[in-house]
């Protein structure tokens, strides 16, 4: 099943972004994850709410096994994007 994530998925949501991360860059250690944990709950919050981030949650017998985020936002209108409205693909993470 595919469905719109909300307010209560942001926990999983950071972790598997931190797992996403971690498979990346797994030859530093270094990072204080659990300062960004922190930092990601708040940022997925206020921007969930905003509607200026969606993530889409796959789900297999109840369990989330892949998401994908879109972050929203605005950019100084261009000759080929007159209205100036961007988003990035970002997140996308499959277990």
């Amino acid at each position: 099943m595919i469905r719109k994530g909300n307010l209560t998925d942001i926990d999983e949501i950071a972790n598997l972004r931190i797992n996403l991360l971690k498979e990346v860059n797994s030859n530093d250690y270094s990072y204080d994850w659990e300062e960004y944990r922190k930092i990601l709950k708040e940022f997925y919050y206020s921007n969930l709410l905003s509607s200026e981030i969606l993530c889409y949650i796959f789900e297999d017998n109840k369990e989330i096994v892949a998401m994908a985020c879109a972050v929203l936002y605005n950019t100084i209108p261009l000759m080929h994007n007159l209205d100036g409205k961007m988003s990035m693909i970002t997140d996308l993470y499959v277990l």
